[in-house]
């Protein structure tokens, strides 16, 4: 018979072992404990760099897994749960209130990860990414893209009103399934881009950043699934771990990148395309509030802030300062050598 002392250090090993398996694969349960424990901790940023605008009042938004900024309705965001919910699209005001909610049409939610808003000729569009894969098991994934709908609202009431797909677009890796959480379009080139996730800890090859050509879908023809899936090329390693959100700016010279504890921000220089400017590797680290589960970040309309919350019930939003990163700047790391993830 065991020690009852043997009995407890195996007892300890086993919860040591069960909660590090648990964080290596989501890190969900370790950042929950964190945001509990210094609940609207600033992580000693000041007033000038991090604001709380408000906090998510929907109960149908407990899993707020993207966020893109609204082109028609100032200080407005469009959000939407992740897998296991209705196809919908929620505008929440900066201070949380909910102002409308539109169920996409056509469309099915298998795991919405990440959306991106972007302009196209002066026109507002949404892009929804149906990108998530846990057990890297999706023969195809899935891309809902429509035009921004003009909405009228009504103060103090949320309008119901639906969203036409304008084109689902199906899509397939180049080098076999892939679980992404994070999504963003380039105006200028017209691309969208795809930054894989893997977990801690995980000694496979580094997470990919992908490439998908969205100007055949601008063309004024119709393309889908019956003329063959679209295919989505690697163009770059990314070291940083657990990704979970990224946005580009709307003039497309600026990436965002965030994971569970702070995001990356990239700066492309003059000439230079996203793939180069992807492989060069170099990011400015910027500090995001400690949060539940942060799945969500896009750029402010000027560019110069980040906006951000997490997935959970009454989640706060949070609007984070930037600064544009000298590419002689010496906070300028090299994410290969940073040693963070």
């Amino acid at each position: 018979m065991l020690k009852p002392s043997r009995v407890c250090i195996l007892f300890l090993m086993a919860v040591i072992g069960f909660g590090a398996l648990v964080y290596a694969s989501t890190g969900t349960l370790f950042f929950v404990s964190l945001a509990n424990a210094f609940e609207d901790d600033d992580r000693d940023l000041g007033p000038d760099i991090l604001t709380k605008l408000g906090v998510v009042r929907a109960t149908e938004l407990s899993e707020t897994s993207g966020i893109a900024r609204s082109h028609l309705y100032s200080d407005a965001l469009w959000c939407h749960n992740d897998s296991g919910h209705s196809p919908t699209l929620y505008l929440v005001q900066f201070d949380g209130t909910v102002l409308a909610k539109s169920r996409v049409s056509k469309a099915q939610n298998a795991d919405w990860e990440d959306i991106g808003s972007f302009l196209i000729n002066g026109t507002p569009y949404l892009v929804v990414g149906d990108v998530g894969d846990n057990r890297g098991r999706r023969q195809n994934i899935a891309f809902y893209l429509m035009k921004e709908p003009t909405i009228e609202l009504v103060k103090g009431k949320v309008v119901e009103q639906p969203i036409e797909t304008m084109q689902k677009i199906v899509a397939v890796y180049e080098d076999g399934p892939r679980n992404c959480e994070a999504i963003g379009v380039s105006t200028a080139s017209r691309e969208l881009f795809l930054i894989e996730k893997k977990p801690l800890g995980s000694s496979q090859q580094p997470p990919g950043i992908y490439r998908l050509d969205l100007a055949p879908f601008f063309g004024g023809q119709r393309v889908g699934p019956k003329k063959g899936f679209s295919k989505i090329r690697r163009v770059a390693d990314l070291p940083v771990r657990n990704v979970t959100g990224m946005a580009f700016s709307d003039d497309s010279q600026k990436v965002i990148i965030r994971d569970y504890l702070a995001a990356h921000l990239m700066v492309r220089r003059a000439g230079e395309n996203w793939p180069e400017r992807f492989q060069r590797g170099q990011a400015k680290l910027v500090s995001l509030p400690i949060e539940r589960q942060g799945e969500s970040i896009c750029f402010e309309s000027a560019g110069n802030a980040v906006i951000t919350t997490s997935e959970f019930l009454s989640q706060p939003i949070w609007k984070v300062q930037v600064e544009d990163p000298s590419e002689k700047d010496p906070s300028e790391k090299n994410l290969e050598g940073s040693g963070r993830q």
